[in-house]
């Protein structure tokens, strides 16, 4: 951040009517500025539960068991701070500077619960960091297991496509030759049709020459 400076400085230089005691009010309050951004910088990485901190203590744990103990202990201390605060708290006020042994036994029992946190807190991320991982490779397994039984299932899918399609196309070839037979027994079709429409009117003809006979001998 400190690049900037000049710049700026450079920019105020160049107005001519700015008076010097601006421009060291305007330097002393980008100096301050950057000295709070780096104090901000340093407070991020010493504290105890930072991200960065967390995943170096996590990296010294080698299993889940151990991440357990770990959380157990830890917590096992914080209660123990905590019911060691409770008496220290009822015996300093039996002493004469009450405050004083009051922010000691605070500050006491904050840096054994703080540092117990930071196990806690390490100790979780060390078990959901394992369970991630864990179900990756169950993920990645399972996708491996599904692309082998892809692949040994392809021949045969490739076969049931081929044999589909050759059944398609006999079907349409089958479609094909009966439409043309049919185109072919068109005529003939209709050659019968009125053969045999002929043949109904000659039946029907007798028929009647016979019901007309009949008629003629009997008036």
């Amino acid at each position: 951040m400190l690049f900037k400076i000049k710049p700026l400085f450079k920019s105020i230089q160049l107005q001519d009517h700015l008076r010097p005691w601006k421009i060291v009010a305007y330097c002393a309050t980008t100096v301050y500025l950057v000295g709070c951004a780096s104090s901000n910088n340093t407070l991020i990485n010493r504290d105890p539960l930072s991200t960065q901190n967390l995943q170096t203590r996590a990296n010294q744990i080698h299993s889940l068991d151990e991440a357990q103990k770990i959380e157990t202990t830890a917590l096992s201390v914080q209660q123990s701070a905590d019911a060691t605060l409770a008496q220290g708290q009822a015996q300093c006020y039996r002493k004469f500077l009450v405050n004083r042994c009051l922010d000691q036994i605070n500050q006491t029992r904050n840096a054994a619960w703080d540092a117990a946190q930071v196990e806690r807190s390490a100790s979780r991320l060390y078990v959901r960091q394992q369970q991630a991982e864990a179900q990756r490779v169950t993920l990645t397994d399972k996708l491996n297991t599904y692309n082998r039984e892809e692949a040994q299932k392809a021949p045969q899918r490739a076969r049931n496509a081929a044999e589909y399609n050759a059944r398609q196309k006999a079907y349409r070839e089958k479609l094909a030759q009966a439409k043309e037979q049919e185109k072919i027994d068109a005529p003939n079709r209709a050659q019968n049709v009125e053969d045999f429409n002929t043949k109904v009117k000659r039946i029907e003809d007798i028929k009647q020459k016979r019901i007309d006979d009949a008629k003629k001998l009997n008036p």
